[in-house]
């Protein structure tokens, strides 16, 4: 048997499967303070009449990397970069933590200008000041010799509560990705072995001895005790475990779009003649370009549980979740409680997601319906303008998949693949706005957490404005 598990910012997925056939599923909501909770709480149903001592190994794929750097979540991190001559500072710059220091390894290795130690204990200095606790220390060419990113390293580790070096992350050359690289492996740290050692706690409680692996951003998995050190690798595990699962469940033949709506992110993916796109040379995630090799896919601050807000006489959709919807407990309205109000689903308290979205009409001087309805618009826009930009993106340059180059392709995508919770409200609205009939794989549209129907109408939703 092998046990699979997705821990995401609203949900947490299992299954497990025997034969390559799913033979029990289920889905608890995530506590993000006690992921062993949710853990426990997924796999309770699984093992009833089974055994986990049957497991021949266990897969974990989550977004919670993924969400926090979405949602700009994450720690606070000093970097230290030595530049040398060439780039100016002001494009290396990286946030207001970043310190340029002397010294410089040369592109052959050699080491052109050695570092000043006095200048470092004033750097780490800074950073006790301002109460930072997590570093990072990138060169040039680090990579072709470390050992100016190593000395500075060995003075900020009895200072810092962690501290990742540029040349361990990467050997390429690209000096501006590694310094994202490496802020980000440092930015995550914390939250990444948080969840680590939950599972682990995990792991333990109820007695697996199988190997435990974490899925990458290429669609690869690793042993996850290894990967606490390295969590940048992970940072879109959940939207490449989203294509991983798509391709299993879809028949794709052509050109194709894939959407996964979660409650905080969407995640966005593009087919090449039914093949998934790749990032040979680093993956982008929000605003910042990696080193991370990985699969082509967009993660957006637009999900069923975004914060929505009235400014300037302009609804925001996201990128923050501050709760569940107000339909389910939640302090704030969302595109969810809009698509409880428009009748597009039936989960949670109808009565308190209409309360909530009255908030917003009264401002902006509307009725619920309106409003509702250009929340679920807005939402879907936000969402259709995403995919169409990224869509032009790729095809201003070279498409690469994961079996080959393709010379000169233009992606067209003749069909629209939705999952996740609103997908059944969501997808007939989407694939109007993308042009694409939309399928919504027959596995996942049973999900317990959202019953869909048919989306409105396009006269419907122009009455939204």
């Amino acid at each position: 048997m092998i046990l699979g598990i997705d821990v995401g910012g609203t949900h947490t997925d299992a299954v497990l499967i025997e034969n390559l056939e799913v033979i029990k599923k289920a889905k608890v909501l995530t506590d993000s303070q006690d992921i062993l909770k949710s853990l426990l709480n997924v796999t309770k149903t699984l093992f009833k009449e089974r055994s986990p001592e049957k497991l021949k190994r266990v897969v974990l794929s989550t977004t919670i990397s993924t969400n926090a750097i979405v949602q700009n979540k994450i720690d606070r991190v000093g970097m230290i970069l030595i530049d040398g001559p060439g780039l100016s500072r002001s494009y290396l710059k990286i946030n207001e933590d970043t310190h340029f220091v002397s010294g410089y390894i040369n592109h052959r290795g050699v080491e052109a200008a050695p570092i000043n130690s006095k200048e470092i204990s004033g750097v780490i200095k800074a950073f006790q000041n301002e109460g930072i606790l997590h570093a990072g220390v990138v060169g040039k060419f680090s990579s072709r010799n470390p050992q100016q990113e190593l000395a500075i390293g060995n003075s900020l580790n009895h200072q810092m509560k962690h501290v990742s070096l540029g040349h361990r992350l990467s050997g390429h050359l690209n000096f501006p990705r590694r310094i994202e690289t490496t802020y980000l492996n440092e930015a995550i740290w914390d939250i990444y072995n948080n969840f680590v050692t939950q599972v682990i706690h995990f792991v333990r409680e109820l007695n697996i001895a199988a190997p435990i692996y974490i899925l990458k951003a290429d669609g690869g998995t690793y042993d996850i005790r290894q990967s606490t050190e390295y969590p940048v690798e992970t940072i879109l595990s959940g939207p490449a475990a989203s294509i991983m699962g798509i391709l299993s469940l879809a028949d794709i033949k052509d050109d194709a779009i894939a959407l996964d709506i979660g409650g905080t992110t969407t995640d966005i993916a593009v087919f090449a003649d039914a093949v998934p796109l790749l990032e040979p040379y680093g993956v982008q995630i929000d605003r910042y370009k990696t080193l991370i090799r990985g699969l082509q896919t967009r993660s957006i601050g637009i999900g069923g549980d975004s914060r929505v807000k009235l400014e300037g006489g302009k609804l925001i959709i996201g990128p923050e979740r501050e709760g569940p919807a107000a339909a389910c407990g939640g302090m704030y309205p969302t595109p969810t409680d809009a698509m409880i109000a428009l009748g597009l689903t039936d989960i949670g308290d109808k009565d308190a997601a209409e309360e909530a979205i009255k908030g917003i009409a009264e401002k902006w001087a509307r009725s619920v319906m309106d409003t509702a309805k250009a929340i679920y618009e807005e939402t879907c826009l936000g969402i259709a303008m995403q995919v169409t930009d990224m869509i032009k993106k790729i095809n201003d340059k070279p498409v690469y998949t994961i079996h080959e180059l393709l010379e000169g392709k233009q992606l067209k995508p003749k069909g629209l693949y939705v999952v996740g919770g609103p997908s059944g409200a969501m997808a007939p609205r989407l694939g109007q706005l993308l042009g694409c009939p939309f399928q919504i794989p027959p596995q996942r549209r049973s999900c317990q957490c959202h019953r869909g129907r048919p989306g409105p109408s396009d006269r419907r939703i122009n009455s939204a404005g």
